[in-house]
């Protein structure tokens, strides 16, 4: 919990929030809509749709910006009925025409392929076709502005193989899309009836305690007896009854301002200023309502940071949670009174509260979006600071300090940049610009290298550096001008090789290198950047790191494959890690080392108390461990005897040795002994697994153990 930092009335206290995984249950709360969801789940279940019945159906959601389609097309994606009907779920934000791009190809695969792979078209094409073969499929096309013949075939083209009765929904605000590609009649959404909109509103601004008496809800023959009841408002209610009369029936402000007002539930005064405020007699701003200002308004300031810097982002873009949080850590948005909290803990914080505020809305296996009236709010209070390079806008404001680039057209990146003037300026704008983020696909064009080339020349202050996907196959050496970069996003490229420069980038917070070429290596000197936090990378470039201990603020190593004992020595010293770490090849390893290592740290609790989960693999094998091996395993189960504080067992297969050691019943072995007569997973001498567990209560408590192998 953080307490308000400046003390004025009208900003919101920081307050502890429910998890995430509650907010995404709020956001799929539904009002008014029972119908429309009914007439769709028969439609799945029982519809009879030529198309659908012999292929592929398409139902197209139509209606205006703001009135709940994408709201409803979650509900209906994360219904217990349609996900038993579709093996396969996918949901693509198209945010305009539909194109079969390489952003909506990763999309579509994203849920349907393990792993944070890096693929090019062509690569997504191949996945979908093998993984949707026979199988029924559900796909959301989002946002939908217009849709051509050949964009609509080569998509139907891609999704021939699967199973018949698969079905598309398509949201969208065009009549003409909606009749362009429906196969089934339309579902035409329209504003919200005001008792379905008071309700959902009370639900926000009151909280969950409310839905108790929602359960209640009369049957239809006794609504007549009702309709004369006027209903009793408590004086909360009536101010709140008062502001939805003033939000058109509008879905999204209802949540957002319901959220800040339930915050301060006990404060009618602070309820009434809301209600008098000026700002309800403007109108939407800028295409923004009155209720999302006012939200805006009443945030803590830390917040009003936080959210402003969203205007980098472009219209539908999903994000990662920890991509957000880490540069506003790279900005020092973050800070922290309480030393026993990082940084990125504080940054956690602040992104659920946005999240339960309705600033953002979680799609599920942590991504997240941002509505497009919250883009076009943040966009409105962050000013000329921030500016967004298209094939159709303006100058560039000399003010500004954060860029975004959404176009792959050179020569107007150029003009608008005021690169390759034959007398630049030595007070040229970039250099004071904080963040450079690319969006497009260059196409490995080597005058795009020489647009970085420039750029890098030229900019002095930058912090926040992204080119994830911009397809280039090379890093120009003029990165190492960067001194001030705290985080640098090149993954999703082709980069066989980085720059030695890079590892002057002293103040480097962030590398993000991941899905790459499989043969990307690390650069030499990569040990100089001392203050990298976050490293994610493959396993072969993370194991190819030497003394990566001196690396000893990185906070996440997702694999590394041990080499030699000294290999695993060095992670005694990184003490700062947290959540998963996968250590493979222990066959290769010196049981003495790795007894140095990793494990003598987890069980001091002032060590490593931040990794949560340790995967143990040693590398499978088709001969039979020598004798030398069977000792190097029965090692490293010894390291593990005190380690009481597990929440998950490692990894227990092709360990020749766990018979033998298992007699040593340490409570790591009476908790192998336990889950064991569960699942029998590990073949084990009867008399072992029937032992009974002399000391229970020294167990950690842990979910069910599950057996893995490695592939």
């Amino acid at each position: 919990m953080y307490e308000h930092v400046v003390p004025r009335k009208n900003y919101a206290t920081i307050v502890s929030v429910k998890s995430p995984g509650d907010a995404v249950r709020d956001k799929y709360d539904i009002f008014g809509r029972e119908a429309q969801v009914d007439q769709i789940v028969k439609a799945v279940r029982l519809g009879d749709d030529l198309r659908y019945r012999l292929g592929v159906g398409v139902l197209p959601v139509v209606g205006a910006e703001g009135v709940g389609k994408t709201a409803l097309t979650q509900l209906i994606f994360h219904h217990e009925i349609i996900k038993a009907e579709f093996p396969v779920r996918m949901w693509a934000h198209v945010s305009g025409e539909l194109l079969l791009s390489k952003q909506l190809m990763l999309q579509m695969i994203h849920p349907v392929v393990t792993g944070d792979a890096g693929h090019d078209v062509q690569d997504a094409r191949e996945l979908l076709l093998a993984q949707l073969a026979g199988k029924r499929f559900l796909l959301v096309l989002d946002h939908v502005t217009d849709v051509s013949d050949a964009q609509w075939r080569d998509l139907m083209e891609v999704l021939q193989p699967a199973a018949r009765r698969s079905l598309i929904m398509v949201t969208t605000q065009s009549q003409d899309a909606a009749v362009a590609v429906g196969t089934m009649p339309p579902l035409i959404l329209g504003p919200m009836a005001f008792d379905d909109y008071w309700r959902m509103f009370k639900h926000f601004a009151f909280g969950a305690a409310d839905e108790a008496e929602e359960d209640c809800t009369p049957l239809v023959d006794e609504w007549d007896d009702l309709e004369e009841e006027e209903e009793e408002l408590s004086p909360m209610e009536q101010i709140a009854h008062e502001m939805a009369k003033n939000m058109g029936c509008a879905p999204l402000p209802a949540r957002a301002i319901g959220r800040s007002l339930y915050f301060r539930r006990d404060e009618e005064g602070h309820w009434k200023d809301v209600l008098d405020d000026s700002l309800w007699q403007q109108g939407d701003i800028g295409g923004v309502s009155p209720a999302l200002w006012l939200s805006y308004q009443h945030l803590d300031p830390r917040l009003k940071q936080c959210f402003a810097y969203c205007a980098v982002f472009p219209g539908d873009y999903v994000f990662r949670k920890e991509e957000l949080e880490q540069m506003w850590v790279g900005h020092g948005f973050i800070y922290s009174d309480d030393p026993a909290a990082t940084l990125e803990d504080v940054a956690g914080e602040f992104f659920d509260e946005l999240v339960e505020r309705c600033f953002f809305q979680p799609l599920g296996r942590n991504r997240y979006i941002m509505h497009n009236t919250m883009q076009k709010l943040a966009r409105a209070v962050s000013g000329s600071q921030f500016h967004m390079v298209t094939d159709s806008s303006g100058e560039v404001p000399q003010e500004v300090r954060h860029l975004t680039i959404t176009t792959n057209n050179l020569l107007k990146l150029k003009m608008d940049l005021a690169l390759q003037l034959s007398h630049p300026s030595d007070h040229h704008f970039l250099q004071q610009v904080r963040t450079i983020l690319f969006f497009e696909d260059f196409g490995d064009s080597d005058d795009f290298l020489e647009v970085l080339v420039e750029i890098f020349s030229i900019t002095k202050s930058v912090r926040v550096l992204g080119l994830s996907s911009a397809n280039i196959s090379l890093l120009p050496a003029e990165i190492g001008l960067l001194r001030h970069l705290r985080y640098l996003n090149v993954s999703r490229n082709r980069l066989t090789e980085l720059p030695d420069t890079m590892c002057q980038l002293h103040l480097l917070q962030v590398l993000d290198v991941k899905c790459n070429s499989p043969y990307l290596r690390p650069p030499n000197g990569m040990t100089n950047l001392i203050h990298l936090r976050h490293l994610r990378a493959c396993e072969a470039f993370l194991s190819a790191i030497p003394d990566i201990q001196l690396l000893s603020n990185l906070q996440e190593l997702e694999a590394i494959c041990i080499k030699s004992g000294t290999h695993a020595n060095a992670l005694r010293q990184m003490v700062q890690l947290k959540g998963a770490l996968c250590v493979a090849n222990l066959r290769r390893s010196d049981a003495s080392g790795f007894k140095k290592g990793i494990l003598k740290g987890t069980k001091h609790l002032n060590k490593l108390q931040h990794l949560n989960k340790l995967h143990l693999s040693w590398a499978s094998s088709s001969s039979m461990p020598g004798s030398n091996e069977v000792s190097v395993d029965e090692e490293v189960l010894e390291c593990l005897t005190d380690c009481l504080n597990w929440e998950s067992l490692p990894c227990l297969h092709d360990m020749p040795c766990l018979e033998a050691h298992h007699r040593r019943r340490s409570a790591f072995h009476r908790m192998v002994d336990r889950e064991l007569d569960k699942t029998h997973v590990i073949p084990l001498p009867l008399q072992a697994r029937d032992k009974k567990l002399s000391q229970p209560d020294d167990l950690p408590r842990r979910p069910p153990f599950t057996h893995h192998h490695d592939h």
